[in-house]
């Protein structure tokens, strides 16, 4: 079941990071680099958070199981630190724009429900064939 949802996951990002790239491009295009920018910077997060998460996730299933090695609780902490951080510093520098950010931010759930409408209909498809 872990290897499924972490193709799902992969496929998420993969889509996900596409959907950035246009989004940012159209936002180049009506809206300015910063807005660009701001799309890239919240896209980026939001993909290397879900891959960071989908990790952590192997990783204490596979202690719980019992096969893995202890566990180290602020690592997986370090994880919202790390993404509120460089949030942070950015809205601080004032480069990407925070409606930018926004719409970035904003892709990661439309990549994880199309994927996920994907795996539910190969699923279905496999059940009932």
């Amino acid at each position: 079941m872990w290897a499924e949802l972490t193709t799902v996951v992969r496929r998420a990002i993969r889509l996900g990071v596409a959907l950035t790239v246009i989004a940012a491009a159209v936002s180049g295009i009506l809206g300015g680099w910063r807005l660009a920018l701001g799309v890239i910077l919240g896209g980026a997060i939001c993909m290397a958070n879900l891959g960071w998460l989908d990790r952590d996730v192997a990783r204490v299933a596979e202690v719980v199981r019992g096969g893995g090695r202890r566990l180290r609780w602020p690592a997986l902490g370090l994880r919202q630190l790390l993404v509120f951080a460089v949030l942070g510093a950015a809205l601080v520098a004032g480069w990407p724009h925070p409606v930018g950010i926004a719409i970035g931010v904003a892709v990661l759930p439309v990549a994880l429900a199309i994927e996920g409408l994907r795996a539910s209909r190969a699923l279905m498809e496999t059940t009932w064939s």
